[in-house]
C-alpha cells in the first residue's frame, strides 16, 4: 500500500454496458457504451469524479446509420 495520502484517495472506475432493444420496436437500437474515469475522495462523504464516456449506436426511433458520442464529465458530489 503507497504511504502517498493523495494516491490512498484515489479511486479508478470503469463501466461497460450493451444494449439491443427488441426487433421491431418503435425505439428499436443496438448501443454500446464504455466508461472509465477517476475518483478523488476528498473526505468519507464528498469526492470529485472525472470520466470519459463514449457511445457507439445504431437506429433508435427512426434513424438509420450509426452515431458515435463522446464526453468528459466533471462532478462533485456530496453525501448527507
Amino acid at each position: 500500500m503507497s504511504d502517498s495520502d493523495f494516491l490512498k484517495k484515489l479511486e479508478f472506475v470503469g463501466r461497460y454496458s450493451n444494449f439491443n432493444a427488441p426487433e421491431g420496436a418503435e425505439w428499436e437500437e443496438q448501443s454500446t457504451q464504455l466508461a472509465l474515469g477517476i475518483n478523488y475522495w476528498l473526505s468519507w462523504r464528498s469526492v470529485f469524479k472525472m470520466s470519459y464516456q463514449t457511445t457507439d449506436k445504431e437506429g433508435g426511433h427512426g434513424n438509420v446509420g450509426k452515431t458515435k458520442t463522446e464526453g468528459l464529465f466533471l462532478h462533485w458530489a456530496i453525501g448527507f
